[in-house]
């Protein structure tokens, strides 16, 4: 009987927790898609994206460990900007090079910030898109006039150290980065455990709160159930019988 129980215990211990990683995971798909939305009804330039604007999210890892390519930083979880964060791992998975990236970037953000200093209406769509070969498509068809001005010609130099510091061969080499207890999973199960299961994203009521009051509904209409599975149960036998 005790290696039964024992059994059973050391069944349901890896089966909690893939339940916790899995409900966990998918907090965090809808709470993106929450703040996808969000940011899409934040009036902006049609044709800029800003680097400095968009919804903070929580700096730091989402598990105790990744698995990432070799030009993956063990710190892209610490950018807030949900757009820039976006934006970042779209180059990287395209091979670029980290510290060329965090230099163009800068660039990229001078670019925006000094609007008066040039026609962003002309370069919108190189700022939009996150493919590098096109953006250099689109770089060959802008007028001289824009490719003389100095903020864009500094641009333009690192988009093109960008593209030829680029490396295939960085994405097929793995690193494994270890962040230990300070990570998004351990600090929600940790809230799960206490009884700390936050607010509302609809109204930003106690989650606890709404789900006892859930909870006595739900608990009221089964012990009626109940209630009734027996009482018909016990009068259909005694008319069988």
């Amino acid at each position: 009987m005790t290696k039964l129980i024992l059994k059973r215990i050391l069944i349901t211990i890896p089966v909690l927790l893939m339940i916790s990683l899995v409900t966990f995971y998918l907090k965090e798909l809808l709470t993106s898609n929450i703040d996808q939305s969000t940011l899409e009804q934040v009036h902006r330039p049609t044709n800029v994206i800003s680097t400095s604007a968009g919804l903070l999210s929580p700096s730091m890892p989402s598990f105790y460990f990744t698995i990432l390519p070799s030009n993956f930083p063990d710190s892209l979880f610490s950018i807030t900007d949900t757009r820039l964060k976006h934006r970042y791992s779209q180059f990287l998975k395209q091979g670029a090079n980290w510290n060329v990236l965090k230099s163009y970037m800068l660039s990229e953000e001078n670019l925006t910030i000094n609007s008066s200093a040039i026609d962003l209406n002309a370069i919108g769509s190189i700022l939009q898109t996150t493919d590098l070969y096109e953006m250099k498509s689109l770089q060959a068809t802008l007028n001289d006039s824009i490719k003389t001005n100095s903020i864009y010609q500094s641009w333009s130099d690192q988009l093109n150290q960008l593209v030829s510091n680029k490396s295939k061969a960085a994405l097929l080499i793995p690193r494994f980065h270890w962040y230990g207890n300070n990570n998004l999973y351990h600090q929600w199960m940790k809230k799960i455990i206490t009884g700390n299961w936050g607010v509302s994203n609809i109204d930003n009521r106690s989650a606890w709160i709404k789900i006892k009051e859930a909870l006595s509904w739900t608990l009221t209409l089964n012990l009626l159930a109940l209630i009734l599975v027996y009482t018909l149960a016990f009068f259909i036998g005694e008319y069988l019988f």
